[in-house]
């Protein structure tokens, strides 16, 4: 802003791009529904990207004949995705009371916070004197109090579910974005702008990961990318529309961002608005949205923006935790990948598969003998793997060859995808989160040892949290398993 221009500002995101989208292709597991999708919704995609563009421009130049066409436009998008066999946004999938729930939190969260931090850095510019530079260093306490504590707040949404802090956490913002109104003309970093950025902090901090995570756990295990992808389209989209929204509800015309006094006075009245979105959002979370069910208390994504996914909603999550996976879950997002969790029935450590439960039944999975017989002949695992990608075993054969070449992060992302194929397989045959999956029942070895495979990955690169939970885990599971692979 201050160098070359406002417009470079875009192309920040390019190099970023460069290097993460070969590292997802490479390690990121895939997490398809099984479903065979015929084609892309190309007319669903465009009446989505027009309606959104539409309304923008109608807000943003306030003609009411594009709103109309905006929301027209809206509408016959909602009639072909009802009516398409394979939409880009399945209407069913807001069937689930949560799911809907959430995102309108999200709606309110995300537009309170466009708003925040659009103005925001203005008002540092046009009325404190602030440079372009030290306006956005000066809005940074929030996102460093997100990157240093938001595993913190996923471990307490862990324990006293999400309700709480997502009716806490928009209040908190609130109040952030009212202290804001102290910053004017003669306003003190430390005295003025600093103690509203690390309430609104706290805000955040509470809020976006369970938030996120919440979202995915209404859902079943093959929609989380829908779900995920639903939500932060959700989040763009309010945060979009109160860009362009929110200066014609403050009164703010283009004389004021050429006079301070001017600009400073839109700016309360846009806190205002922006605060009491936050209050709508928090009414919305403590009236409609539930605690998980008592045996899904081990939610997976705990840290805020998690490259994998949270546990899914209901009994059968409750095995799986840590930080992400692109299975479904429960408490937020980060910057690390998910671990299994430990059992929540109790501890199974003491329990002999071979003998009566005393608990829940163990799982037994149906055998799956052409891929097992394929490694057996020497077929090579990526090829059976390719040919069988439901096979747990196929993926921990292939984690255990890429550890003995020393490719330690290859082996997490080979040993990660069985561990999900493997959870997808229980589930589908009773599994409810927990009880002993016995290793002398040998279709349950491809598991077991995918499982082992992710707490031996975890434990080389010092994911220290995630191998104890992995290891516990496969000590519930199966004590004969953590015997025999050590």
């Amino acid at each position: 802003m201050d160098g070359p221009g406002w417009r470079w500002v875009f192309l920040l995101n390019v190099p970023l791009a460069l290097v993460c989208a070969p590292i997802a292709v490479r390690h990121v597991p895939e997490s398809g529904d099984g479903r065979k999708h015929t084609s892309f919704d190309v007319l669903g995609a465009l009446l989505g990207a027009l309606a959104l563009a539409l309304v923008t421009y109608a807000l943003i130049e306030a003609d009411w004949i594009t709103a109309v066409l905006g929301v027209g436009t809206g509408v016959a998008f909602g009639y072909v995705e009802k009516r398409r066999p394979d939409p880009m946004m399945p209407l069913g999938i807001f069937a689930s009371r949560q799911f809907t729930a959430v995102n309108l939190v999200t709606l309110c969260v995300y537009a309170a916070l466009g708003g925040f931090f659009f103005l925001a850095a203005l008002q540092l510019q046009v009325v404190a004197g602030y440079s372009a530079l030290g306006a956005g260093t000066a809005l940074l306490p929030t996102t460093v109090m997100m990157l240093l504590f938001s595993a913190r707040s996923g471990e307490l949404a862990d324990r006293i579910g999400p309700r709480v802090p997502l009716t806490a956490g928009p209040l908190l913002c609130a109040v952030g974005m009212l202290l804001m109104l102290r910053v004017g003309p003669d306003a003190n970093y430390f005295a003025d702008v600093l103690p509203a950025l690390v309430v609104l902090g706290l805000g955040l901090v509470t809020l976006v990961a369970p938030l996120t995570a919440t979202v995915l756990a209404s859902v079943d295990v093959a929609r989380a990318g829908l779900a995920s992808g639903i939500n932060n389209a959700a989040a763009r989209a309010a945060g979009l529309i109160a860009v362009a929204a929110l200066p014609m509800i403050a009164g703010m015309g283009e004389e004021a961002y050429r006079t301070p006094s001017a600009f400073d006075d839109a700016f309360g009245r846009a806190m205002v608005v922006c605060a009491g979105a936050m209050v709508v959002g928090a009414a919305v979370a403590f009236t409609t949205v539930r605690s998980l069910p008592p045996d899904c208390t081990r939610p997976e994504c705990l840290h805020h923006g998690s490259v994998t996914a949270p546990p899914l909603g209901g009994a059968a999550d409750a095995g799986e935790a840590g930080v992400g996976g692109l299975t479904e879950g429960a408490v937020g997002g980060g910057l690390a990948a998910g671990a299994a969790g430990v059992g929540h029935g109790g501890d199974w450590s003491h329990v002999d598969s071979r003998e009566p439960p005393r608990g829940p039944a163990p799982t037994h999975l149906p055998d799956d003998p052409e891929p097992r017989e394929l490694l057996a002949n020497g077929t090579a695992p990526a090829d059976v793997a390719a040919k069988y990608p439901t096979s747990s075993l196929a993926w921990a054969q292939l984690a255990d060859e890429a550890f003995e070449r020393g490719s330690v992060v290859e082996s997490y992302a080979y040993a990660r995808t069985g561990y999900h194929r493997g959870l997808d397989a229980l589930r589908r045959n009773g599994w409810k989160g927990h009880g002993p999956v016995p290793w002398e029942h040998e279709p349950n070895r491809g598991f077991l040892r995918a499982l082992h495979a992710l707490a031996r990955a975890a434990g080389s690169i010092g994911e220290q949290e995630e191998y104890e939970r992995c290891s516990q885990f496969l000590k519930d599971s199966s004590p004969t398993a953590a015997q025999t692979l050590g």
